[in-house]
């Protein structure tokens, strides 16, 4: 079970501000705050998964673009950069 459903679960909202609102609040009990605690960590680390991610995937965007903009072979371009051979026929 996912942190936001745990929060849902135990009441009946999954909104993140929600939740923020209730600990700042001290409106929900010890337990769900850690509840909520817990799953605010874990959210945070996912998002900055995910923009780690996205930005190599940018790099690699950017990358391929020069590389295929100075010549280089399409198949040149998807061993360094990890891109796929249509996504780099796609780039302008």
């Amino acid at each position: 079970m996912e942190k936001t459903d745990k929060a849902e679960e135990v009441t009946g909202n999954n909104s993140l501000d929600w939740v923020i609102d209730c600990l700042e609040n001290e409106e929900i009990d010890p337990v769900q705050s850690a509840i909520y605690q817990d799953a605010i960590c874990e959210g945070a680390k996912e998002v900055r998964l995910r923009g780690r991610e996205e930005g190599a995937k940018m790099r690699a965007i950017e990358t391929a673009r020069a590389m295929k903009a100075d010549g280089m072979a399409v198949e040149i371009i998807a061993k360094y950069t990890g891109l796929s051979l249509a996504e780099i026929e796609e780039l302008s």
